[in-house]
C-alpha cells in the first residue's frame, strides 16, 4: 500500500531535483525602457557579472552594456544567494536519494529536509514578489516557480516526515 508517509522521502528528493533544474531556468523574465528583452537565471546572473568584469578590466564599450544588463536584474543584489540556494537544493536531493535507498526517512531526515526547503521557499516567494513590484515589464520565470515547487515539496515531505515517520 502506498501512502504518503512512504512518499514523503520522494517528494524530498523529487523537490531537490527541481531546485537543481530551476537554477539554470530563468527567475526574472523583463524587458528595459528601450526594448531590450532579457532574463535572469542564476547561470546567466553569473556569467553576466563575470563578463561585466572581464569587460572593466579590458575597458571596452560593451563595458556599459555587460554592466546595465547586470544591474538591470539587480545581479549583485542575488549573487550572495545563489550559491546557498543551490546548496539547500542539492543537500535536498542528497536527503532524498539517502532515503529512497535506506527505504526509511524518519524524523532527523524530515528535520533536516525542512531547513534547506524553508530557506528555498523563502527565496522563491522574494523572487516572485521582485518580479511583480509594479513594473509591467518584469514577469515571474519557471526557474522561480521550480524553486517554488522545490520549497513547497520539501517542507511538506519534512513536515510529513516528522509527524509520522517512515518505520520499516
Amino acid at each position: 500500500m502506498f501512502s504518503m508517509v512512504r512518499a514523503s522521502k520522494f517528494l524530498v528528493l523529487i523537490a531537490g531535483l527541481l531546485g537543481l533544474a530551476g537554477m539554470f531556468h530563468p527567475f526574472i523574465i523583463g524587458t528595459t525602457d528601450d526594448g531590450y528583452s532579457a532574463d535572469a537565471s542564476a547561470w546567466s546572473l553569473l556569467g553576466d557579472v563575470a563578463q561585466a568584469q572581464e569587460d572593466a578590466a579590458a575597458q571596452t564599450d560593451r563595458f556599459s552594456t555587460a554592466l546595465a544588463e547586470a544591474e538591470a536584474f539587480g545581479a549583485y543584489l542575488w549573487l550572495p544567494f545563489l550559491f546557498p540556494v543551490f546548496l539547500a537544493a542539492l543537500s535536498l536531493t542528497f536527503l532524498g536519494t539517502w532515503g529512497v535507498l535506506r527505504g526509511r526517512f524518519g524524523r532527523l531526515f524530515g528535520l533536516l529536509s525542512l531547513g534547506p526547503g524553508l530557506f528555498v521557499l523563502g527565496f522563491a516567494l522574494l523572487l516572485i514578489t521582485s518580479a511583480s513590484d509594479g513594473q509591467a515589464s518584469n514577469s515571474t520565470g519557471l526557474g522561480a516557480i521550480l524553486l517554488l515547487g522545490t520549497g513547497i515539496g520539501a517542507c511538506v515531505g519534512g513536515f510529513v516526515s516528522l509527524v509520522k515517520p517512515d518505520r520499516p
